[in-house]
């Protein structure tokens, strides 16, 4: 299986390990039990614009792109991915869909980070025996997975941000004492959340091999045994 592509929302069809995108079968207001998700292993969650903070009951920042309410596109995801939850489905978010999939874990979101938007970073992992590696950053807001039941995976190994803004631009100063997350496990939504961008570097880049092995060992390992 390989993260490469640039579809906004997919799915993976059973046993294909290919990912398609759900957005021409996926529509949020009809039932996803009777379209587009029969069959499915894992749906997976791109990067794009902010996502609404009342998602997560908190009114935007100066900063945050989404002013104007819930998108088309913010509705899809929530619904597909409260699905994917309710019906044991694993979920796969990359950028803004590991910021989307914090939230549908029960997390929350810092409206704006400075030091992330463009080039790269290197982040550490929690498994002592990776060596560092060097990620894509290209994001001005950061999952905030605390209060919630979370495993962290990897982390930018020095803090990059000089600010941890919630609504109202009020500094959230827990942050200040708390890793940059990177990469964070969701066991209750089984759900694996990359901050980064692994579709856009090379398939034998070493981020993308632990990407691909993780998703295999926490989310597919029942398929792959079967």
């Amino acid at each position: 299986m390989s993260l490469n592509g640039k579809l906004i929302l997919g799915y993976m069809p059973g046993g294909t390990g290919q990912i398609r995108p759900f957005h021409h079968t996926f529509n949020y207001a009809q039932d996803v039990t009777k379209r587009g998700f029969d069959n499915v292993d894992a749906i997976v969650v791109w990067g794009g614009e902010d996502i609404d903070p009342s998602f997560y009951k908190e009114k935007p920042n100066r900063h945050t792109q989404a002013q104007r309410g819930p998108t088309e596109r913010d509705r899809a995801e929530w619904s597909a991915m409260k699905y994917a939850k309710m019906n044991g489905i694993p979920i796969i978010g990359v950028c803004r869909g590991a910021q989307f999939l914090c939230v549908a874990s029960g997390g929350k979101l810092v409206q704006h980070v400075t030091g992330h938007v463009g080039g790269q970073h290197n982040i550490m992992f929690a498994d002592d025996g990776l060596d560092i590696m060097s990620v894509t950053s290209c994001h001005h807001q950061m999952m905030y997975p605390w209060k919630t039941d979370y495993q962290l995976l990897a982390w930018s190994t020095q803090r990059l941000s000089t600010t941890y803004q919630g609504e109202d631009q009020k500094e959230i100063r827990e942050c200040h004492t708390h890793f940059e997350p990177e990469v964070v496990y969701f066991p209750k939504t089984r759900g694996f959340a990359v901050q980064g961008h692994p579709e856009w570097m090379d398939e034998t880049d070493p981020f993308v091999h632990y990407c691909n092995e993780m998703i295999q060992k926490l989310l597919l390992r029942e398929l792959l045994v079967a």
